[in-house]
């Protein structure tokens, strides 16, 4: 694992920005090619390669999870970011389609460790909306929607918050 961190620190030119939650974070974009899950750990460890070099981080989070797995299993490129110094604990991950959306569809995903939620991009009839949830059945769905390219019906916003409060995935006919 150090020899991935140092390749990492030596390899990777990092854009530095900022986290919802106001934090400075180096972003990292590259490829998942290994999620590692240990009994007893309550950890996943996750393995990204990109030209620029490795990245060997870990996350507990069920929300990071979920689309990390997206990207994996997409094979889709991810932006991964971590506290300067720490990149061995994520702090953020995003996900965004390949392909311009259509109505209903999520054109990005993004978990936020520090505030333990997830904020999609979706576009809706008037336009592209940004709204997040903390609740777990909401990431699942919403993961889901990404992973398979499928609309959301039914997508309900609180207009003060931005949280999603309810959002419809069917079976397509």
């Amino acid at each position: 694992m150090r020899v991935a961190h140092r390749t990492l620190a030596m390899a990777l030119v990092a854009c530095v920005g900022t986290s919802a939650s106001g934090d400075e974070l180096v972003r990292f974009t590259g490829q998942v090619y290994d999620l590692d899950v240990c009994d007893g750990r309550n950890r996943v460890v996750v393995m990204a390669l990109s030209s620029e070099g490795n990245l060997v981080s870990e996350t507990a989070s069920l929300g990071a999870l979920g689309v990390l797995e997206a990207a994996l299993m997409l094979g889709r490129p991810i932006e991964i970011a971590y506290a300067p110094g720490v990149p061995n604990r994520i702090a953020l991950v995003r996900l965004s389609a390949s392909t311009p959306v259509r109505t209903g569809h999520i054109q990005e995903l993004t978990y936020d460790e520090k505030r333990g939620c997830l904020e999609a991009r979706i576009q809706l009839d008037d336009g592209l909306v940004t709204a997040s949830t903390k609740d777990a059945r909401l990431q699942s769905l919403l993961e889901t929607a990404l992973r398979e390219d499928r609309p959301l019906e039914d997508v309900q916003i609180d207009p003060d918050s931005k949280a999603i409060d309810r959002v419809v995935l069917r079976i397509l006919r």
